[in-house]
């Protein structure tokens, strides 16, 4: 008896085993289809996110940003208020402004935007980030989302 239900037993995990190894594999092929690297940011009306996908640094092109507004409130922000930064000494520093334009824009619910990050920008190894400054209230201050990366 004790045999039978050590066999029954030894079924059982190899099935989940399996299962769970199949599962694996899934995620593994959406991971690699969608591949992106990405922050959101959320506070209850606000739903902001910020993306890129790591193949095109992989790959060596010219990244592109994509910056999502997946709330129901429209956000405020300028074009000074993205920017590259790298880390040096366990401090942030600018690199360069990803947007050089500086008028007032307006990211709408549902919308989203893209915007080339110059592939100059990150010529040196290290870890760098994309910081998106924006506001949905003009009576708070501004609010940051950020994306790390590293290149090697």
């Amino acid at each position: 008896m004790k045999n039978k239900n050590l066999i029954i037993l030894i079924g059982i995990v190899m099935i989940l085993a399996a299962c769970s190894e199949e599962k694996i594999i899934k995620e593994r092929e959406n991971q690699r289809e969608m591949n992106n690297i990405d922050s959101i940011y959320k506070d209850g009306d606000i739903s902001i996110s910020i993306s890129v996908s790591q193949e095109r640094y992989d790959r060596g092109a010219t990244p592109v940003v994509i910056i999502r507004n997946d709330g129901e409130t429209p956000v405020d922000y300028t074009g000074l208020g993205t920017s590259l930064e790298y880390l040096q000494d366990n401090v942030w520093v600018a690199a360069d402004d990803v947007v050089t334009e500086d008028k007032l824009n307006v990211l709408e619910p549902g919308k989203k935007m893209e915007q080339k990050l110059p592939s100059s920008y990150t010529q040196r190894k290290g870890v760098y980030r994309v910081v998106f400054k924006f506001h949905a209230n003009r009576n708070e201050g501004n609010k940051k989302i950020a994306f790390s990366f590293y290149v090697d």
